[in-house]
């Protein structure tokens, strides 16, 4: 065949071999070459993928489970907020618990923790409104409509968080099995300070302990100082029951196996404190000690005085609620301005245009007022509460002052002394029911979980690199393809073959 009759494809092949020739002669340069870039590319990327910045984190998301969460607020309305979780003193308990100063810094680890706002179903919620507020077609109303529905559902939805654990430099050599344990401790501990330490689970109350009445053996006063003491605390001991059992339910409540209540613990408590106490004190007394004498006469004159105060604050807020109200008389206006006639345009005139917007600012102006004379009958009532028990205190004390001017005692100190260290111990004993009452009853008044939160994702760590594994394969195939072209256009330029395969030769 001639070749100038040589087919195209013919002349292809010839000129693909020509091209390959000389390359398959310098194949062990294009494998070194290329190899040793590509080696170099996998070194530098290891070094790289080892130093880079790292975010590492420790998260573990939960659900409060106590009444009021979703309010902000504990059970027995004391304010809660998502940083009592990690607040100073719950960290440092986890801290010192994990042995965490092995590995950083206490500043260190207690900067290192944030809780936030985390729940599946409201990403939910705001993508849906997200993309149906976005139509451009909807009317006001229809928007309006719209943002109602998606605030009433997202006010229903469960309140979720997540504590979250970002590893500083300083703690790189934390394990990830400390972090993971260390996220259960710090809700561990949040959930048994707030409970054992702040009472949140406990109503706002102020309960005496039966270390009240140990005033029996503190100092060296008189037999009769001290037994004055006692009765006094155990008074107060009854006002504080009178006190919670004026809450709603209280009077339900039974404890222990004899299934005491409040009404039982009060009644022997006042029985102790009238049938025993006071005739002791009587007996004391009866040595006619001018010690006491001088003490009771003191108490006596401060009572009064105390009851004095109460009854003036009573009256005062008294005063002040009826001036306010209006009900003070008034001057009796002039007869012939009183019994003027009007007429039909002067009733128009003092006639307002009454409205719905007009009955609205009534009523918002009337609220302050209603709220301030609430106050004023409250303190009043307060005030006349305490005038009522200081006279209880008065008149004890002028009883106790008359049976220290007469009478005469055939017992014993040592006698007497026994016999109020029975009744110490006897009111401490009630007192410790009346302890587990309150406990009791604020258990079922809050109707407390078994625990005041629910894992609802166990604790997991993460970590995030600015360049994945995938990032670094893609450009070692980037470095191993460059190179392979350009050492093939090395071999081409210097065989002489790239200017006649530039001109299609």
């Amino acid at each position: 065949m001639d070749r100038d009759t040589m087919s195209e494809d013919e002349r292809d092949e010839v000129s693909i071999a020509a091209l390959l020739r000389p390359l398959w002669g310098h194949r062990r340069l294009l494998v070194v070459t290329t190899l040793a870039m590509t080696a170099l590319a996998v070194l530098l990327s290891a070094v790289h993928y080892w130093w880079q910045p790292v975010r590492w984190t420790a998260s573990l998301e939960f659900r409060p489970t106590f009444e009021g969460a979703d309010l902000g607020k504990y059970p027995n309305k004391l304010p809660f907020a998502p940083s009592d979780i990690i607040d100073a003193s719950v960290l440092d308990q986890v801290f010192d618990t994990n042995k965490i100063q092995d590995f950083c810094a206490r500043n260190d680890f207690r900067s290192a923790f944030f809780v936030e706002q985390r729940s599946s179903e409201l990403q939910l919620i705001d993508s849906d409104y997200q993309s149906r507020l976005a139509d451009t077609k909807l009317t006001p109303v229809d928007r309006q409509r719209l943002l109602d529905e998606y605030h009433a559902r997202r006010a229903s939805a469960p309140v979720q968080y997540g504590v979250t654990f970002i590893r500083p430099v300083a703690c790189r050599t934390l394990p990830a099995a400390v972090a993971t344990k260390m996220l259960d401790d710090v809700l561990l501990t949040w959930a048994n300070d707030s409970e054992t330490k702040r009472g949140v689970l406990k109503q706002r109350v102020r309960v005496l302990t039966p270390n009240v009445l140990d005033v029996a053996t503190i100092g060296k006063q008189s037999l009769f100082v001290r037994a004055n003491l006692v009765w006094t605390n155990i008074d107060r001991v009854i006002r504080n029951i009178v006190e919670v059992e004026a809450l709603p339910g209280a009077e339900l409540v039974r404890f222990g196996e004899q299934r005491v209540s409040l009404a039982e613990v009060k009644a022997r408590m006042e029985d102790l404190q009238h049938a025993h106490l006071e005739s002791l004190m009587t007996s004391v007394g009866a040595e006619r000690d001018r010690d006491s004498v001088r003490w009771v006469e003191d108490a006596l004159a401060t009572a009064t005085s105390e009851q004095q105060v109460a009854q003036n604050r009573a009256r005062a807020n008294l005063d002040a609620l009826r001036e306010y109200s209006g009900v003070v008389p008034q001057p009796n206006p002039q007869r012939g301005e009183s019994q003027r006639p009007q007429g039909g345009a002067d009733v128009q005139s003092l006639t307002p245009q009454i409205d719905r917007t007009f009955i609205d600012r009534i009523l918002e102006m009337s609220a302050p007022n209603t709220m301030f004379r609430q106050e004023l009958t409250r303190d009043m009532v307060r005030a006349s509460l305490d005038a009522v028990e200081y006279e209880s205190v008065v008149n004890h004390y002028k009883q106790l002052l008359a049976a220290l001017k007469s009478g005469y005692s055939g017992s014993s100190a040592a006698e007497l002394d026994s016999r109020l260290s029975e009744i110490v111990t006897e009111g401490k004993d009630l007192t410790r029911q009346f302890d587990g009452l309150y406990d009791e009853w604020s258990r079922v008044a809050f109707r407390a979980g078994p625990a005041m939160y629910h894992t609802e994702r166990p604790g997991a760590v993460e970590v995030v690199r600015a360049f994945t594994l995938a990032s670094y394969a893609t450009v070692i195939a980037l470095v191993f393809l460059i190179t392979l072209t350009l050492a093939v256009l090395g071999v081409l330029v210097r065989t002489g073959l790239w200017p006649a395969l530039v001109a299609g030769e």
